[in-house]
């Protein structure tokens, strides 16, 4: 509990919300949403391969590296470098894959950086929805030369950022079918007019009734931003 977000940044000009779900009470998932000030924020979403105490263990070290290396710098494709140079020689077989983003609101763009981890959905005010980023590199651990150039797009007032992990995408149903990319930006296309809130809470029930046994299978992670 230690590790997870306990209240999410009030932040002029977008509304937030976040889901998270442990397959058991040790989870590999990690998330953390921090402003930078100026209407700018920092947000991290991460997977660990595995599931209880090891990958516990590493969201620990995870959380601990990203918090020092974001007091050095916000660029997302060097933070993310100095992040696996750090983590690199402490994942003992495991691997992490993650998302950094900087939302900057006033300045109306999102910049990112990824490793190896599911890229954002981003569904645009005009109807449009894409994945972003486009690259999306490999994951810490794998190899110590990482390199990510990062990726930079144009935000409008009306825009909807939805981050996750794969514990969504990959639920499978009585069928054997994955819940999917798609199935994930029709279920937010389809609360648009909602809240973060709301788009979020329809997301999860939907995928429950997907999934239909008792519990999950891995740990979901869900960011939604609305940029207002």
């Amino acid at each position: 509990q230690s590790l997870i977000l306990r209240t999410l940044p009030e932040i002029r000009g977008a509304s937030i919300a976040v889901r998270y779900q442990a397959m058991a009470e040790l989870g590999g998932d990690f998330y953390d949403i921090h402003s930078l000030g100026d209407g700018v924020l920092a947000v991290l979403i991460a997977d660990v391969s595995g599931h209880g105490i090891a990958a516990a263990l590493i969201c620990s070290m995870l959380r601990v590296a990203y918090a020092f290396h974001l007091l050095e710098t916000t660029d997302p494709a060097a933070l993310m470098e100095r992040i696996n140079a750090t983590m690199g020689d402490l994942t003992h077989g495991q691997f992490i894959t993650a998302l950094f983003a900087v939302v900057d609101i006033p300045g109306r763009k999102l910049s990112c950086a990824s490793a190896g981890h599911w890229p954002a959905a981003i569904l645009r005010n005009h109807g449009e929805a894409s994945h972003f980023p486009p690259d999306t590199g490999i994951p810490f651990g794998w190899d110590p030369a990482f390199r990510d150039t990062g990726a930079t797009t144009e935000l409008a007032s009306g825009d909807r950022i939805v981050c996750y992990t794969d514990g969504l995408v990959e639920c499978r149903n009585a069928s054997n079918e994955l819940f999917g990319t798609e199935r994930t930006i029709q279920a937010s296309a389809r609360e648009r007019a909602g809240s973060p809130e709301e788009c979020a809470e329809s997301i999860l029930s939907g995928l429950r009734a997907w999934h239909g046994a008792r519990g999950f299978d891995d740990d979901v992670t869900l960011i939604i931003i609305d940029i207002d």
